[in-house]
This record gives structure tokens, C-alpha cells and sequence, in this order.
């Protein structure tokens, strides 16, 4: 958790320091630039995240570490992380997306997606998923979580640019 924090944090600085360009052009009607913003936005956050992402995945033993000596502990943190990690690699995307759905004064459809993802998702994921893979299962729950509601959030996103091309 201690190292998913560390490409969190970044990510959700950045949607927050952006939901104003986007309110304003949303609220000046200028769709062409809230778009760019959000494709500038998603673009810049899901880089980093790749970036950092993908040490956790592939280089797993750098993250792990930093906070034990333990080889033992080491080893298994190796195994596990790369499995976590999957979904966080995407996982900006939904950030992205909710940060403009609350920059439309959409808090709704954010609120929506957040439950989407822990508590209607993760939770009977995270029940099931063990029975058919044992205790990997519950790793897998997380990945399998976000990757969901990162489609699901798209789709919704897509939809609310459509229907404001529709008003336009």
C-alpha cells in the first residue's frame, strides 16, 4: 500500500490541479479544449503511471526492499506485488475520468464509480475469486476491480461527450 501511495498521490495532484481548466472551458462551452485537456490529462497521468507501474511489475525486489531486509519477505512481496500492481497501472484513467466528471459538477456519476469499483466490485470479487485460485484470489480481485470499472468509466465518459455534442 506503501508504494501505491507513491504513484497515487502524484496522479491525484495532478487531476485535482486540472479540474479547473476543465470546469472553465466546460462552463465557456469550449468541448474541443475539454477534451484536449482530458486526453492531455489521461496521456500525462497514465505515462507516469506505466512508469511506475511497471518497476512495481517488473522489477518488483527495487519497491520491496525499501522497506524490509527480510529475503523471505522480499520473495513474496516479489510474487504478489506484480499481480497487484496490474490494475494500478491503469487505475489513472478512472482517476482521470472522475476528477472531469466532478469538474462537469457531475459527483454523482464520480460517487458511482468509486463505489463501483471497492464496494461493488472489489468486495464480492474478493469473496469469489479465492474459491476458484485460492488466497492469489484475493490479489487478483484488486486488478480485475479496476480493470472493470476503468471500462465501465470510459463508456460512461464517451456517453457524456456525446451527449453534450448532442446539446451543442
Amino acid at each position: 500500500m506503501s508504494i501505491m501511495q507513491l504513484i497515487v498521490i502524484p496522479v491525484n495532484g495532478i487531476t485535482q490541479g486540472v479540474q479547473p481548466i476543465i470546469s472553465c472551458n466546460y462552463g465557456a462551452e469550449d468541448m474541443l479544449r475539454v477534451k484536449e485537456t482530458v486526453v492531455r490529462l489521461v496521456s500525462v497521468c497514465l505515462l507516469g503511471t506505466l512508469i511506475l507501474a511497471g518497476v512495481a511489475i517488473f522489477c518488483p525486489g527495487i519497491y520491496a526492499s525499501m522497506f524490509t531486509n527480510d529475503a523471505e519477505l522480499v520473495a513474496l512481496t516479489c510474487r504478489i506485488m506484480p499481480i497487484f500492481f496490474l490494475g494500478i497501472a491503469i487505475w489513472v484513467i478512472r482517476a482521470a475520468c472522475q476528477a472531469t466528471f466532478l469538474a462537469f459538477g457531475q459527483a454523482n456519476v464520480s460517487l458511482f464509480i468509486s463505489t463501483l469499483r471497492k464496494i461493488i466490485l472489489l468486495i464480492p470479487l474478493a469473496l469469489i475469486l479465492p474459491k476458484f485460485s485460492g488466497v492469489k484470489g484475493i490479489y487478483i480481485a484488486e486488478p480485475v476491480s479496476d480493470v472493470i470499472s476503468v471500462i465501465v468509466t470510459v463508456i460512461t465518459l464517451k456517453r457524456i461527450f456525446i451527449e453534450m455534442e448532442d446539446k451543442s
